[in-house]
């Protein structure tokens, strides 16, 4: 795409352009597999970043829906990496657990960076992203639209709201290691099943060879039989 890019920008006679956009850095692989992903599966990462917006408004106002918001942007996640892994291995490039961690990370990071935001989603990233951590709030503030509870000496509705801003920060944190936790076994998982999957190749191919070998044997005993018949 860049090289097309460029051609177009010489037959436009704007040379020094295309010289500039020649010499523009390659994004890393994992940056690659991830456009890929988005450019051929737009949906998919609409679909993430609504499940983050979601989360977000259920951190600040609707903590019951956390957990199920949480789960809705897991399975977008998925859905994302498991795109760029089928474009990276369209390229019979190997993938790997740390491509995955590096692939998910940039996801997140961009969703989570309103300046990168746009480049996610149209497929236009250019450099690998480190995820936001625990903070997924980005420039989203908390309007006060909480329930209502009677202020005390002792406790102070806005000490109340504060615990409770920590209580849902606190449980985002934890969905959020789970979520790195099931990553890595998928990883974990991904990479024993690509192994089997080799091995098997391996055995299919020493089968097929022996079979060639065993119908070779067995037409040149064939031939000698037939020739010894012919002598006799």
């Amino acid at each position: 795409m860049r090289d097309e890019l460029v051609r177009t920008l010489r037959s436009a006679g704007q040379d020094s352009i295309a010289k500039a956009v020649k010499q523009l850095r390659k994004p890393t692989v994992a940056v690659w597999a991830l456009n890929q992903a988005a450019r051929n599966a737009r949906g998919h990462v609409e679909t993430f970043l609504s499940a983050l917006d979601r989360v977000k408004r259920a951190q600040l106002r609707q903590p019951d829906d956390l957990a199920p918001a949480s789960a809705s942007m897991r399975a977008a996640v998925a859905r994302i990496v498991s795109d760029a892994r089928n474009a990276l291995q369209a390229t019979e490039t190997a993938w790997t657990p740390s491509l995955l961690r590096r692939v998910s990370d940039t996801l997140r990071g961009a969703a989570s960076d309103p300046a990168q935001r746009d480049q996610l989603l149209h497929g236009r990233l250019t450099d690998e992203l480190p995820p936001p951590g625990f903070d997924v709030f980005g420039d989203v503030r908390a309007t006060g639209k909480l329930r209502a509870v009677k202020p005390t000496k002792e406790r102070p509705a806005t000490n109340q709201r504060t615990e409770r801003d920590d209580m849902m920060r606190r449980r985002a944190a934890e969905l959020e290691r789970e979520t790195q936790e099931r990553e890595r076994e998928a990883a974990r998982a991904e990479d024993e099943a690509h192994q089997a999957r080799a091995r098997l190749r391996e055995l299919e191919a020493r089968a097929k060879r022996a079979r060639r070998k065993a119908t070779e044997a067995s037409q040149t005993s064939v031939k000698v039989a037939r020739r010894s018949a012919k002598t006799r």
